[in-house]
């Protein structure tokens, strides 16, 4: 049983971190998009840009609730999944692949 509940916490804990480095890897595309001269940002850019950054920031809360103690294995993995949803969202936005 121990080993059980090993297992999946230790999934849990791998999919939290894949989800972390998508949101690190789109926090990262934002700011070499950031860094571009204004002249290259257009309206529609610049909605992608807040937009992602609205459902990264959305993402992490998600991840950080995931944590906390109160929280059942199925309650864990359902905030884990609504993070990467966001998280994918945001890339898209971005024209990231996910």
């Amino acid at each position: 049983m121990n080993l059980r509940v090993s297992q999946r916490a230790a999934e849990l804990e791998a999919q939290r971190q894949t989800v972390l480095r998508l949101v690190a890897r789109v926090r990262a595309h934002t700011s070499e998009l950031h860094a571009l001269p204004s002249n290259r940002y257009t309206k529609d850019r610049i909605k992608a840009l807040k937009a992602a950054h609205q459902l990264t920031a959305r993402a992490e809360v998600l991840l950080r609730k995931s944590q906390a103690e109160y929280q059942t294995h199925g309650g864990r993995k359902r905030l884990i999944a609504l993070a990467d949803e966001k998280a994918r969202e945001a890339a898209l936005k971005l024209g990231i692949r996910a």
